[in-house]
Parts: C-alpha cells; sequence; structure tokens
C-alpha cells in the first residue's frame, strides 16, 4: 500500500490534459465521485494517481482512471471498497489500450479479468439474460460449494451483477434479468446460512441496511460468510429505521451490529447515535461505501468483506 499523498495541490496545472494526466478534480467529475473519496481510496488502498505533471503534481494517467472506473462499477454492485480497490489493482491492464480514456467510454471489466474467471462470470450473465435459474443456481453453487463465499461474492457475483447491470444501462433493457439474478444469488446465499446446523456464539450479530437504504445483498454475502465460520445471524433487512434496530439492540444484546450503506445519500451517522443502550462489548460496524467520514470514533469502519467477517468474529471471541 502506497503511503498517504497530498492531493490538495491541484494548481497551478489542475487542466486535464492527456499528456500530463488529470488532476484529482478532473478525475472525480469525471467518475461522478467527490474528490474526498478518491483522498481517501489513495491514502487506505494505494488505489491514487501514478503519474506526475510537468510541474511536479501528482496525476492520474489513463490506467489508473481505467482501475478507478473498474472500481466504482464493482462497489455500485455491492463489491466493498477494499475488495474493489484490490481487483482493480491487481488486474493487468495494457497502457495503451486505456488511453481512450482520457476522451472515450471505459472498457468492459470481463475483457481484463483472468480467463478462466471470466468465463464462469459470462456463463451466469449468459443464464441470467436467458432467464435460466436452474442453470444460474447450479453456477452460483458450484462456487460456493468449491470457493467458499467470499471467493464467490468478490470473484463471480459482484462481477456477474455489474455485468447484467451494463447491459441494462447500455440497452435500456433487461432488467428481469438482474432481477432474476438478484433472487437466485440471494437464495443460494440463504441455502449456505440454512445449512449450518451449530453455531459459536451465544450472543447474535444484527445485521441491517441503512434506514434509506435498499440494498441487501451485500449483508447475505456477509450472513453467509459468518454461517461458513458457524457464526449465526440475525437479518433485520432493507431500510431499517434506527429506532427499530434500537430496539433490537436492546432486546437481543448482540455481540456486534452491521449497518450497511450502498449509497452516500444513506450514510448518515445518526443511526449509530441511537444505540446508546448497547450492551458494553457491543462492536458496532459501518459497512459499504456509503457512510461519510463524521462516524463516532466508537464505529468500526472496515475496507470490504473479508476485514468485516474478521471483525465480527473477533467481536464474539
Amino acid at each position: 500500500m502506497n503511503a498517504p499523498a497530498d492531493l490538495t495541490a491541484d494548481a497551478p496545472d489542475a487542466t486535464p490534459d492527456a499528456t500530463l494526466g488529470l488532476a484529482v478534480a478532473a478525475v472525480a467529475h469525471r467518475l461522478g465521485v467527490p474528490p474526498a473519496t478518491l483522498r481517501t481510496w489513495d491514502r487506505r488502498y494505494g488505489l491514487g494517481p501514478s503519474g506526475r505533471s510537468v510541474g511536479g503534481h501528482r496525476r492520474y494517467t489513463s490506467v489508473d482512471l481505467l482501475r478507478l472506473d473498474l472500481a466504482c462499477r464493482l462497489i455500485r454492485h455491492g463489491l466493498g471498497p477494499g475488495d474493489a480497490a484490490r481487483l482493480a489493482l491487481t488486474t493487468d491492464i495494457d497502457a495503451d489500450a486505456a488511453d481512450h480514456l482520457t476522451t472515450g467510454p471505459t472498457v468492459d471489466l470481463l475483457s481484463v479479468m483472468p480467463a478462466d474467471v471470466a468465463a464462469s462470470v459470462k456463463g451466469l450473465v449468459h443464464a441470467a439474460v436467458a432467464l435460466d435459474s436452474d442453470a444460474a443456481r447450479r453456477a452460483v453453487r458450484s462456487w460456493l460449494s468449491h470457493r467458499g463465499v467470499i471467493n464467490t461474492w468478490n470473484n463471480l457475483l459482484c462481477p456477474a451483477l455489474r455485468e447484467v447491470g451494463r447491459r441494462w444501462e447500455l440497452a435500456s433493457a433487461g432488467i428481469e434479468s438482474e432481477h432474476l439474478l438478484s433472487a437466485v444469488i440471494d437464495s443460494e446465499l440463504q441455502s449456505v446460512v440454512l445449512g449450518v446446523t451449530s453455531t459459536v456464539n451465544v450472543r447474535p450479530v444484527l445485521l441491517a441496511a441503512a434506514p434509506e437504504d435498499l440494498h441487501t445483498l451485500p449483508l447475505a454475502a456477509l450472513a453467509s460468510a459468518l454461517a461458513e465460520r458457524h457464526i449465526s445471524t440475525r437479518m433485520l433487512g432493507a431500510q431499517t429505521p434506527a429506532d427499530a434496530l434500537a430496539a433490537a439492540v436492546t432486546k437481543v444484546a448482540p455481540a456486534a451490529v452491521v449497518v450497511w450503506s450502498q449509497l452516500e445519500s444513506t450514510g448518515a451517522a445518526d443511526v449509530f447515535g441511537q444505540l446508546g443502550n448497547a450492551r458494553p462489548g457491543t462492536v458496532l460496524i459501518a459497512a459499504g461505501p456509503g457512510w461519510h467520514d463524521d462516524l463516532p470514533a466508537t464505529v468500526v469502519r472496515p475496507r470490504d468483506l473479508t476485514e468485516t467477517v474478521q471483525r465480527v468474529t473477533a467481536a464474539i471471541r
């Protein structure tokens, strides 16, 4: 991971220029994310600019922009920022092929994935587009059985969801494929949870989406990954009101509370402010890319699914 860098010095050469690279403000505008988010990704994950302007300021190259675009698209479809950054940083990208990104559209993620993984993703996408739920279930079930939840989520499910979503965005049709794929994924992840017959934690783990957040598949993935470790969870689901979450915490005295926020519009920190009656020792976890930087100091903010599982596992011991 790179050392923290100062990305605030955008003057005097902040104008986008293919030969100099792009300043943080220009990249933020192009990708539709706040400059502060780009600075955070650089500091936390090393997903920052690799070029230099004539004046010596750090600049984003076309390859850097492609990596950021991959990360953004993966995050939009449920992958944690840390996992998205890891995939973006480890993807082998042709610098010459990436040069068009300074003025043109982004490239297909599948074209830069390992061939065997890309083939599996394409197979799952084909099943979803054909509305072949049986084939989709077999594909997801096979990966879960042989590779486990975290690997399946990061390398098969999120890329497949992203690809189906991309096709819908391009054609303005096919939302039924995304719905079918989401339903299959949710069902197969739930099967992992239901297949656990014994658990190691006395105090449960509460999982909830932020009050205005509809995204629950990432929470289903977390519940399944924890179930593989024989950790029981209680799912409160989408758009959990803050007062309802607080009441649940009072009732069950959980070992950990995980609240997911997918979008910045849903990442209000006050949801944790209402958990004042949480039992001492309850670990509060803000998961997902939507949270702002004003979270209470007592709230843990993991980088990705792997770290979230680690934090919860540590909380029950």
